[in-house]
Protein backbone atom coordinates (compact mmCIF):
# COMPACT_ATOMS: atom_id res chain seq x y z
CA UNK A 1 0.00 0.00 0.00
CA UNK A 2 3.31 2.48 0.59
CA UNK A 3 4.81 1.48 -2.68
CA UNK A 4 1.63 2.15 -4.16
CA UNK A 5 0.74 5.70 -2.22
CA UNK A 6 4.84 6.55 -3.57
CA UNK A 7 3.83 5.58 -7.12
CA UNK A 8 0.66 7.62 -7.14
CA UNK A 9 2.07 10.72 -5.56
CA UNK A 10 5.32 10.47 -8.38
CA UNK A 11 3.03 10.05 -11.26
CA UNK A 12 1.13 13.22 -10.05
CA UNK A 13 4.44 15.32 -9.05
CA UNK A 14 5.29 14.59 -13.42
CA UNK A 15 2.10 14.76 -14.40
CA UNK A 16 1.86 18.93 -13.07
CA UNK A 17 5.48 19.71 -13.89
CA UNK A 18 4.77 18.13 -17.72
CA UNK A 19 1.35 20.05 -18.76
CA UNK A 20 -0.83 17.51 -18.37
CA UNK A 21 -4.35 17.52 -17.03
CA UNK A 22 -7.49 15.59 -15.93
CA UNK A 23 -10.58 16.92 -16.97
CA UNK A 24 -13.87 15.77 -16.77
CA UNK A 25 -12.12 11.67 -16.50
CA UNK A 26 -10.10 12.54 -19.54
CA UNK A 27 -6.65 13.68 -19.53
CA UNK A 28 -5.15 16.49 -21.84
CA UNK A 29 -1.64 17.95 -22.83
CA UNK A 30 -3.02 21.17 -21.86
CA UNK A 31 0.24 22.90 -22.69
CA UNK A 32 -0.63 23.11 -26.55
CA UNK A 33 -4.36 24.13 -25.70
CA UNK A 34 -5.28 27.71 -25.93
CA UNK A 35 -8.19 30.05 -27.45
CA UNK A 36 -7.20 29.53 -30.65
CA UNK A 37 -7.66 26.04 -30.29
CA UNK A 38 -10.40 23.32 -32.03
CA UNK A 39 -11.30 20.76 -29.59
CA UNK A 40 -14.39 18.39 -31.21
CA UNK A 41 -16.00 16.29 -28.28
CA UNK A 42 -17.30 12.88 -29.55
CA UNK A 43 -20.10 11.71 -26.97
CA UNK A 44 -20.75 14.52 -25.24
CA UNK A 45 -23.22 13.52 -22.99
CA UNK A 46 -24.94 16.57 -21.46
CA UNK A 47 -21.64 18.62 -22.26
CA UNK A 48 -19.55 18.27 -19.21
CA UNK A 49 -16.18 17.98 -20.62
CA UNK A 50 -17.44 20.84 -24.11
CA UNK A 51 -18.37 23.14 -21.10
CA UNK A 52 -15.22 22.58 -19.05
CA UNK A 53 -12.79 22.80 -22.13
CA UNK A 54 -14.09 25.48 -23.11
CA UNK A 55 -14.27 27.80 -19.99
CA UNK A 56 -10.50 26.45 -19.09
CA UNK A 57 -8.92 27.35 -22.45
CA UNK A 58 -11.91 29.99 -24.20
CA UNK A 59 -11.55 28.01 -27.39
CA UNK A 60 -14.04 26.23 -29.65
CA UNK A 61 -15.58 23.00 -29.40
CA UNK A 62 -17.54 20.65 -31.34
CA UNK A 63 -19.79 18.54 -29.25
CA UNK A 64 -21.20 15.43 -31.11
CA UNK A 65 -23.94 13.70 -29.40
CA UNK A 66 -26.03 10.64 -30.24
CA UNK A 67 -28.90 10.92 -28.42
CA UNK A 68 -31.31 13.31 -28.36
CA UNK A 69 -32.43 13.31 -24.93
CA UNK A 70 -29.07 14.13 -24.18
CA UNK A 71 -28.11 16.33 -26.94
CA UNK A 72 -31.27 18.77 -26.27
CA UNK A 73 -29.40 18.99 -22.66
CA UNK A 74 -26.06 20.38 -24.19
CA UNK A 75 -25.07 23.85 -23.18
CA UNK A 76 -24.46 26.89 -25.96
CA UNK A 77 -21.99 29.32 -24.19
CA UNK A 78 -20.97 30.55 -27.81
CA UNK A 79 -17.53 28.42 -28.24
CA UNK A 80 -19.73 25.07 -28.40
CA UNK A 81 -21.68 24.23 -31.55
CA UNK A 82 -23.98 21.22 -31.03
CA UNK A 83 -24.80 18.45 -33.16
CA UNK A 84 -27.32 15.45 -32.80
CA UNK A 85 -25.22 12.67 -34.79
CA UNK A 86 -23.98 8.80 -33.98
CA UNK A 87 -20.36 8.99 -35.32
CA UNK A 88 -20.02 5.56 -37.00
CA UNK A 89 -18.42 3.70 -39.87
CA UNK A 90 -21.07 4.70 -42.21
CA UNK A 91 -23.07 7.54 -43.12
CA UNK A 92 -26.82 6.32 -43.08
CA UNK A 93 -29.27 5.99 -39.47
CA UNK A 94 -28.32 3.43 -37.40
CA UNK A 95 -29.75 1.74 -34.31
CA UNK A 96 -28.77 3.68 -30.58
CA UNK A 97 -29.91 1.53 -27.91
CA UNK A 98 -30.77 3.47 -25.02
CA UNK A 99 -29.52 2.41 -21.18
CA UNK A 100 -31.07 3.71 -18.21
CA UNK A 101 -27.17 4.47 -17.25
CA UNK A 102 -27.14 8.00 -19.15
CA UNK A 103 -23.51 7.13 -19.93
CA UNK A 104 -24.27 3.74 -21.55
CA UNK A 105 -26.53 4.49 -24.48
CA UNK A 106 -24.84 2.80 -26.92
CA UNK A 107 -24.71 1.18 -30.66
CA UNK A 108 -24.31 -1.77 -29.21
CA UNK A 109 -27.62 -3.64 -27.35
CA UNK A 110 -25.25 -5.27 -24.83
CA UNK A 111 -23.53 -2.27 -23.45
CA UNK A 112 -26.91 -0.51 -23.01
CA UNK A 113 -27.80 -3.35 -21.21
CA UNK A 114 -25.45 -3.73 -19.07
CA UNK A 115 -27.27 -0.79 -16.50
CA UNK A 116 -30.92 -1.78 -17.72
CA UNK A 117 -32.07 -1.45 -21.39
CA UNK A 118 -34.98 1.08 -22.11
CA UNK A 119 -35.54 0.55 -25.71
CA UNK A 120 -33.92 1.55 -29.18
CA UNK A 121 -34.18 4.46 -31.30
CA UNK A 122 -32.74 5.47 -34.61
CA UNK A 123 -30.37 8.16 -34.52
CA UNK A 124 -28.46 9.67 -37.97
CA UNK A 125 -24.86 8.07 -38.33
CA UNK A 126 -22.38 9.74 -39.78
CA UNK A 127 -18.30 8.70 -40.24
CA UNK A 128 -15.61 11.29 -38.36
CA UNK A 129 -14.17 11.45 -41.85
CA UNK A 130 -17.36 12.97 -43.61
CA UNK A 131 -18.50 15.54 -40.16
CA UNK A 132 -14.58 17.10 -40.67
CA UNK A 133 -15.29 17.29 -43.96
CA UNK A 134 -18.79 18.73 -44.05
CA UNK A 135 -17.21 21.31 -41.54
CA UNK A 136 -13.78 22.11 -43.51
CA UNK A 137 -12.04 20.98 -40.73
CA UNK A 138 -8.03 20.34 -41.47
CA UNK A 139 -6.68 20.11 -38.11
CA UNK A 140 -7.88 19.43 -34.64
CA UNK A 141 -6.23 19.98 -31.63
CA UNK A 142 -7.67 17.28 -29.23
CA UNK A 143 -10.37 14.89 -29.81
CA UNK A 144 -11.96 13.46 -27.25
CA UNK A 145 -13.78 10.23 -27.78
CA UNK A 146 -15.83 8.24 -25.34
CA UNK A 147 -18.58 6.69 -27.38
CA UNK A 148 -18.99 3.37 -25.44
CA UNK A 149 -18.02 0.92 -27.70
CA UNK A 150 -17.89 2.41 -30.98
CA UNK A 151 -14.09 3.39 -31.16
CA UNK A 152 -13.60 0.12 -33.51
CA UNK A 153 -16.01 1.76 -35.84
CA UNK A 154 -14.85 4.90 -35.83
CA UNK A 155 -11.03 4.18 -36.30
CA UNK A 156 -12.00 1.35 -38.67
CA UNK A 157 -13.37 4.46 -41.22
CA UNK A 158 -10.91 7.21 -40.44
CA UNK A 159 -7.74 7.49 -42.65
CA UNK A 160 -4.59 7.81 -41.72
CA UNK A 161 -3.79 11.30 -43.25
CA UNK A 162 -7.25 12.60 -41.29
CA UNK A 163 -5.42 10.91 -37.93
CA UNK A 164 -2.32 12.64 -38.58
CA UNK A 165 -3.81 16.34 -38.93
CA UNK A 166 -4.70 15.61 -34.80
CA UNK A 167 -2.67 17.32 -32.13
CA UNK A 168 -3.97 15.00 -29.76
CA UNK A 169 -6.45 12.22 -28.45
CA UNK A 170 -7.93 11.79 -25.21
CA UNK A 171 -9.91 8.07 -25.56
CA UNK A 172 -12.24 5.90 -22.99
CA UNK A 173 -11.97 2.40 -24.57
CA UNK A 174 -14.64 0.08 -23.60
CA UNK A 175 -13.35 -3.00 -23.75
CA UNK A 176 -13.58 -3.54 -19.58
CA UNK A 177 -17.52 -3.88 -20.82
CA UNK A 178 -19.36 -6.89 -22.27
CA UNK A 179 -20.40 -6.60 -26.40
CA UNK A 180 -17.91 -3.41 -26.67
CA UNK A 181 -14.92 -3.60 -28.14
CA UNK A 182 -12.11 -6.04 -27.44
CA UNK A 183 -8.76 -5.89 -26.02
CA UNK A 184 -7.23 -6.85 -29.29
CA UNK A 185 -9.17 -4.16 -31.47
CA UNK A 186 -7.46 -1.77 -28.49
CA UNK A 187 -4.02 -3.26 -28.97
CA UNK A 188 -4.05 -2.56 -32.59
CA UNK A 189 -5.45 1.16 -32.13
CA UNK A 190 -2.76 1.67 -29.82
CA UNK A 191 -0.23 0.13 -31.92
CA UNK A 192 -1.37 2.21 -35.32
CA UNK A 193 -1.29 5.80 -33.69
CA UNK A 194 1.96 4.64 -32.21
CA UNK A 195 3.15 4.25 -35.98
CA UNK A 196 2.29 7.58 -36.70
CA UNK A 197 4.05 9.05 -34.37
CA UNK A 198 1.68 9.40 -31.40
CA UNK A 199 3.38 9.39 -28.01
CA UNK A 200 1.28 7.07 -25.81
CA UNK A 201 0.48 7.69 -21.90
CA UNK A 202 -2.11 4.98 -19.99
CA UNK A 203 -3.73 7.12 -17.66
CA UNK A 204 -6.03 4.15 -16.62
CA UNK A 205 -3.23 2.22 -15.50
CA UNK A 206 -4.37 3.15 -12.47
CA UNK A 207 -8.09 1.91 -12.11
CA UNK A 208 -7.58 -1.51 -11.63
CA UNK A 209 -10.58 -3.87 -14.59
CA UNK A 210 -10.64 -0.51 -16.61
CA UNK A 211 -7.18 -0.34 -17.72
CA UNK A 212 -7.90 1.23 -20.98
CA UNK A 213 -10.65 3.57 -19.81
CA UNK A 214 -8.11 6.87 -20.12
CA UNK A 215 -5.76 7.30 -22.78
CA UNK A 216 -4.17 9.50 -23.85
CA UNK A 217 -2.32 10.32 -27.44
CA UNK A 218 0.36 12.83 -28.55
CA UNK A 219 1.00 13.86 -32.04
CA UNK A 220 4.84 14.15 -31.78
CA UNK A 221 5.22 15.27 -35.36
CA UNK A 222 2.64 18.19 -34.72
CA UNK A 223 3.39 18.96 -31.37
CA UNK A 224 6.28 20.89 -30.14
CA UNK A 225 7.60 19.02 -27.52
CA UNK A 226 9.92 20.51 -25.12
CA UNK A 227 12.10 17.78 -23.64
CA UNK A 228 11.74 18.32 -19.94
CA UNK A 229 7.95 17.67 -20.99
CA UNK A 230 8.99 14.71 -23.26
CA UNK A 231 10.69 13.23 -19.91
CA UNK A 232 8.15 13.90 -18.16
CA UNK A 233 6.03 11.47 -20.23
CA UNK A 234 8.55 8.91 -20.08
CA UNK A 235 8.59 8.59 -16.37
CA UNK A 236 4.78 8.78 -16.34
CA UNK A 237 4.69 5.90 -18.46
CA UNK A 238 7.25 3.68 -16.59
CA UNK A 239 5.41 4.85 -13.50
CA UNK A 240 2.06 3.88 -14.65
CA UNK A 241 3.75 0.73 -15.83
CA UNK A 242 5.21 -0.44 -12.57
CA UNK A 243 1.64 0.51 -10.78
CA UNK A 244 -0.14 -1.80 -13.38
CA UNK A 245 2.46 -4.58 -12.24
CA UNK A 246 2.34 -3.97 -8.40
CA UNK A 247 -1.25 -4.76 -8.71
CA UNK A 248 -1.20 -7.86 -10.52
CA UNK A 249 1.32 -9.00 -7.84
CA UNK A 250 -1.00 -8.01 -5.30
CA UNK A 251 -4.47 -9.74 -7.32
CA UNK A 252 -2.18 -12.77 -7.82
CA UNK A 253 -0.98 -12.69 -4.39
CA UNK A 254 -4.41 -12.02 -3.00
CA UNK A 255 -6.35 -15.02 -5.19
CA UNK A 256 -3.19 -17.78 -3.58
CA UNK A 257 -3.75 -16.29 -0.04
CA UNK A 258 -7.69 -17.25 -0.61
CA UNK A 259 -6.54 -21.02 -2.55
CA UNK A 260 -4.25 -21.89 0.54
CA UNK A 261 -6.81 -20.96 3.25
CA UNK A 262 -9.87 -22.71 1.57
CA UNK A 263 -7.44 -25.65 0.59
CA UNK A 264 -6.18 -25.56 4.49
CA UNK A 265 -9.74 -25.97 5.73
CA UNK A 266 -10.96 -28.82 3.42
CA UNK A 267 -7.73 -30.56 4.83
CA UNK A 268 -8.54 -29.66 8.35
CA UNK A 269 -12.61 -30.55 7.46
CA UNK A 270 -11.47 -34.04 6.05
Amino acid sequence: MLLNNLLVKAIDFWQKHSGLSYLQTHSIYSKILDSDSLVIDLGANRGQFSEAITREFKCSCYAIEAAPSLYSKLPENGLIKNFNYAISDRNEPLKLYISDNIECNSISQEVASSYGLQGEISVDGITLETFLNNQRIELVDLLKIDIEGAEEAVFNSTTDTTLCNIKQLSIEFHDFMPGSISTEEVNKITNRLKRLGFIWIPFSYLLFGMESSDFLFINTNRCKIPYKDWLGFQMIKLLLTLQKTLSLVEGATLRLKTRLKRLLYQLSSS
